[in-house]
């Protein structure tokens, strides 16, 4: 976690940890009315057919080059490419979380067996005692709250990776 992503988690310790607390409320309208726009179908989602009209409607024709463009964008979904995502995509973009593969990578290095978790005394130990430290009092907010703890033992790290990247509200 850089050191950015470290003391605005701090900072919303109180929030629940979600990519709308990212923006402010006039930020969050821009970027809805930027979603409704694109999401031509008004289904809630935005899909590849959604981006071909939209893509259409300014002029430009899709061809084949086109087409890869729209199935990368979408390729760096992990879902439907709801508002939430599409919030949590412009946030990655921007650099306010890391990106996924990132996270993943760090995480990795604890876990040997490449299960795809790590266990909980471990990282509390390495992350009260180690780099941009957290308290005891962080930690325990962190791995008592999330959803993602199991059996308060095992913390797993690629469903970690996907909340903090792309989180549903």
């Amino acid at each position: 976690m850089s050191r950015r992503n470290k003391l605005y988690f701090r900072s919303q310790s109180s929030k629940s940890f979600n990519t709308f607390n990212i923006f402010d409320q006039y930020q969050i309208q821009e970027f809805k009315e930027a979603f409704n726009l694109i999401d031509q179908d008004k289904d809630g989602l935005i899909s590849f057919e959604d981006l071909k009209l939209m893509f259409s409607s300014l002029g430009k024709p899709v061809d084949h080059d086109d087409i890869n463009i729209i199935n990368e964008m979408l390729a760096e979904c992990s879902g439907p490419l709801n508002f939430t995502m599409f919030l949590s995509l412009f946030a990655e973009k921007i650099g306010l979380t890391d990106p996924e593969s990132v996270v993943l990578s760090a995480f990795s290095i604890f876990d040997p067996e490449n299960n795809g978790n790590v266990n909980c005394i471990q990282l509390r130990n390495l992350i009260t005692t180690n780099g941009d430290r957290f308290t005891q009092e962080e930690i325990d907010d962190f791995l008592m709250n999330s959803p993602l703890t199991l059996n308060g033992t095992n913390l797993n790290y690629r469903e970690f990776s996907k909340f903090l990247n792309h989180v549903d509200t």
